[in-house]
Parts: C-alpha cells; structure tokens; sequence
C-alpha cells in the first residue's frame, strides 16, 4: 500500500470471510485481506453481509493493537470515525459535499447516509496474539438492494460510478495518515471524533436487546465506555451491545 500501515495484502477473487481468511494468517498482522466477493460475509450479531460481486468494498485490516482490552470500543471508534471521513473527503472531492453533510455514525459502528446504511465495520479482537480484525463493508457501486430496504450506496447517493479500488486506497490512507491517534492511545481525540459524527442524541429509536424484547425511547448520551443511554419511559436505561433502529427526531 506504499506504507507501513499494512505489509502484507491478499486479495482473492472469492473467499468465504475476509474476516476468518484474516484471523488464521500465521503473520496475520499488518494485513490487508480483500475480495470482490464474500460468499459468507457477515455483520453483528452473525448476521450475512449481502454484497453484490465486484460492486462494493469487502476487506479486512488485521493488526496488532497495543491497547488493554478495556479499551476495545476506541478500535471501533477509530475505524469508523476515519472511514466515515476517508468517503467524506471522497464525496468532496468530486463536488457532493452536500452529500456529505449527510453522512454520519449509527452507534455503534455503521455509516448511514441519511438514514441509509452504506457501510459497516465489523471488529473481533483474539486476546491471545493481540491481534484485531476489521472488517469493513461498503457499498459504492450497487443500485439494488432487495429487502435490505434501508441500504444505499455511493452510486444511489451521487449517479455517478466509482473506481473500487481509488476508494480503498483513500480508505486505508486515511488509516495511515491518523493511525498515530490510535497508537498514541490519544482515545479522548478519537471518541471525541467518533461522537461528533453520529447525530443520534435525541433521536427516537427502537432498541432489541439480548432477551430479544425490544424497548422504545428516545437516545440521551453514547459513552467513552462504548454504551448508549436511552430514556424508556421514565427510566433512563444504559446498554452495551444491542441493536437500534432509528426512528425519528
């Protein structure tokens, strides 16, 4: 990639998981896995990531990270944060900054546009080694989504096609060039960053939670802890992991 953010990358045509391909290298740090195609491609919660082949952007960074698992959640921050500016810079570039006005952060780790979904960042930490692995999934040049209803795409956002690879190359510079905020342990600027981004407080949203009841309130506060708050009623609730749909202002 002409730094040293990755040094080795490995890219197939097809794989089952850039994520799993990743996570079983022997030397799998300072990797770059990508593909025109998942064929078992995933989100949260194992859900199947749908891509259409040679479409979108699938690939995983792999990388040792000097950070204490307690820390874990400021991995995601930095990676979405800096994707969502890398496809920010993107749509300027080519004269869409209006577009990318509307760009922001879905907690905890998705890029929506409006309230479409045209990324997401998958991270999975192996204490043992130390090592992470970010999958990211963006959709660049996809027009249909099927039932994904709420997916969009940067073709869908701008009528114009974009070249795959330039738009991994400003990713992972993008990565390069801010990776010291991560490796500084700078994680006050990075979740500063990541909260600026994400035009959730005061949203009304539904919230599904590991006993699969689903709660709805209005969202109050996202933490350095990697929690959301949310008002249910007259509680005010704190969660670590669920899954939040949107809902309104």
């Amino acid at each position: 990639m002409g730094n040293s953010f990755v040094s080795q990358v490995h890219y197939y045509e097809e794989i089952d998981s850039t994520n799993d391909f990743a996570k079983h290298l022997e030397n799998g740090s300072d990797v770059l896995v990508c593909t025109d195609f998942q064929k078992a491609g995933r989100g949260r919660f194992d859900r199947k990531w749908e891509s259409s082949k040679g479409k979108n952007l699938t690939f995983t960074i792999g990388k040792k990270i000097q950070i204490s698992p307690a820390a874990n959640q400021h991995v995601n921050f930095f990676f979405s944060y800096f994707l969502l500016e890398a496809v920010s810079d993107l749509l300027v570039d080519f004269g869409f900054n209006d577009r990318a006005i509307d760009l922001s952060i879905k907690w905890p780790n998705d890029l929506i546009f409006k309230n479409q979904k045209i990324a997401g960042v998958l991270t999975e930490s192996l204490p043992v080694s130390g090592k992470y692995v970010i999958g990211i999934g963006l959709n660049v040049n996809q027009k249909e989504f099927g039932t994904l209803g709420n997916a969009s795409s940067l073709i869908n956002m701008t009528g114009m096609e974009f070249d795959i690879t330039d738009v991994l190359l400003k990713i992972m510079n993008k990565y390069s060039l801010n990776y010291n905020l991560l490796a500084d342990s700078k994680y006050d600027l990075i979740f500063e960053k990541w909260m600026g981004s994400t035009k959730m407080i005061g949203r009304k949203c539904e919230f599904a939670v590991s006993d699969t009841s689903t709660k709805h309130g209005i969202i109050t506060n996202l933490n350095p802890d990697g929690s959301i708050e949310l008002l249910v009623e007259n509680d005010k609730l704190k969660f670590l992991a669920g899954d939040i749909s949107l809902t309104s202002f």
